[in-house]
This record gives structure tokens, sequence and C-alpha cells, in this order.
């Protein structure tokens, strides 16, 4: 409950748990996975979450204003939570589980799918056979390392995804607070993240997950590159107009000029500064064939009409 708090004080939109039977998710003798150097049955069997748990949990996360999700590993999971939840969660390591994902399917919620350990072709075919079930899939970029070292984040993808018209997440197993906003720039419209109350807790996760102060950090990043994002079109901000005038170059007169007098030689392309514009940069080879069609003064911004 209170990691539940300091999340929604963090900014978060909504939280996440685990509902994971051990039985259900390794063999007792399954043995001893390399980042954790414990054996993994046993990292499982201690930290399941109790099933009584998790409507007070969700009551908490709706208190304080937040989503609650939980991912589920097994059909009895997903039974458990799928009345409590808004969408469902595929783990990276059930991408491949095609029983699991029908019956995920036929929930008939929206399902974040993870792709850590995956390739192209097994993320494309696990989505297609959820789509092909009527299911909306936002799949999320995700590296299984923990933590997951910069250079194999992959966030290039997340574009790749966007271009094909897919909806795109981003599972984030990175130390600090950085690689986020540069998947939501991206395209990522949905930012998965560890979170703590104290990164010495016991357990396998809190040395790599963000607590309350860094997380707030990293929902700012993300708020900013939103704002930041704009438009697929170039466009002058309100902001720019004042500098656009200012700075942008016309043609001057760089001395005073008698009515018939040729002006070759006397035009200057500046900064426009406080004067109105005159003729662009582009018309100054024409002008200086003319002559002068009135007395001009110096630094007069050349107007049409102005020579002949």
């Amino acid at each position: 409950r209170r990691t539940i708090e300091a999340a929604a004080r963090a900014g978060a939109n909504a939280v996440k748990f685990q509902l994971f039977d051990p039985y259900k998710t390794y063999p007792p003798n399954a043995g001893t996975a390399g980042y954790l150097e414990e054996d993994i049955f046993e990292v499982f069997r201690g930290y399941a979450l109790p099933e009584t748990w998790l409507r007070p949990l969700q009551a908490k996360a709706h208190q304080v204003g937040v989503g609650f999700l939980c991912s589920a590993f097994d059909e009895r999971g997903y039974d458990l939570v799928d009345k409590l939840v808004p969408a469902h969660k595929v783990a990276s390591y059930e991408l491949t589980h095609e029983p699991l994902l029908r019956h995920v399917a036929s929930l008939g919620k929206p399902v974040m799918l993870s792709t850590g350990c995956s390739s192209q072709k097994e993320v494309e075919e696990a989505r297609g056979f959820m789509e092909s079930l009527g299911v909306r899939v936002t799949v999320m970029q995700c590296t299984g390392a923990y933590p997951a070292p910069p250079e194999t984040l992959n966030l290039a993808v997340i574009a790749s995804w966007r271009r094909l018209g897919w909806g795109v997440g981003f599972s984030d197993h990175s130390l600090g607070v950085t690689a986020a906003p540069i998947a939501v720039a991206l395209g990522a419209t949905i930012v998965e993240k560890h979170f703590t109350l104290d990164r010495a807790q016991k357990g396998p996760d809190h040395s790599f997950a963000l607590d309350e102060g860094d997380f707030k950090q990293m929902v700012g990043g993300i708020r900013l590159a939103q704002v930041a994002l704009g438009r697929l079109d170039k466009v002058v901000s309100g902001a720019e107009l004042e500098l656009r005038a200012f700075c942008r170059r016309s043609i001057f007169v760089s001395r005073d000029i008698t009515i018939g007098d040729p002006i070759e030689g006397h035009l200057s392309v500046l900064r426009n500064g406080n004067h109105p514009a005159g003729l662009p940069p582009s018309a100054l080879d024409e002008m200086s064939k003319r002559v002068a069609a009135r007395s001009l003064k110096a630094w007069h911004p050349l107007r049409k009409g102005d020579a002949e």
C-alpha cells in the first residue's frame, strides 16, 4: 500500500503487480538463474503474491487515483485478475505460449505483449495470432536482462513498429531515467518501469528499480517528450514569430540614391531588425539591374516599386 501511494505521488498512471503460482511457472528442480544466483523456484515461491491481496491492492490504487493492473502467468491467474483489471499483460517468456495467448484473448480485453528475448518473427507471429482473435495489442519493446545495458535496448524498433501501424510500448529494464523519454519520443504510448520504496530492499528487482524521486524525474522527462513532439509537418511556432521577423534578411539600400540612378553596387542583404521586411534575398540579382524609381535613403529596405 505504501508503494502504491509513492507511485501515485511520483506520477504513475497505473500500478502493476504480478500474480504467479511457482508450481505453474518452473519445475521445482529448475535450478539457479545466473543473474539471481539463487534457486529460481525458491525465489518465485518466496515472492508469490497472496491472492487475497488483489482486491485490497486494487482498492488502494483506486483510492489514490491510479489504475490497477496485475500480470498473470497461467490460465487460472488470468481468470483471477480479469475482473479487477482493464487490460492484461503477457510477460516476455509467455510470448510463444499459444494456449495461454488463446486463453488471454478469450477474456476480450486489450493486451500488452512484452517481447524480451524474442525475435522479430516471434513478435510478428504472437501479435498476429492475438489480433486474429480480435484482441487489441500493444507490443512492448523489452530487453530480457536485469538490468539491461543501454546498448541492448534497441529503441529504434519502436519507431519501426509504429510505422507498421502497431500500438507500441516500452518495458524498461535499464538503469536510470533516460531511456523511457526516448522511447516515448520514438512512439511508445505505454512505459512500464520497476518501482521500489528502497533499492536496498531484499529481492531480485529492487536494485535496478526506481524510487519515488527518480520515478518522478522519469515522468517529467516523459511529459516533456510528449509536449516537445509536436506534429509531423514543419510549422512556425508562436514563440518564433518575433525572431522570424527580426532576423530574416531583406535587400537594403546601402547609401542614399537619387531617382534615376543605377542601384547596382548599392544594395546589401541584411537582417531586418525593427524595419518592415523588404524584398527577399532571392531578388538581389534582378534588382541590381534596375535604376531607382524614387529617391531612396540609406538603410531603406528595398520594396517593390522602389526600382524600375
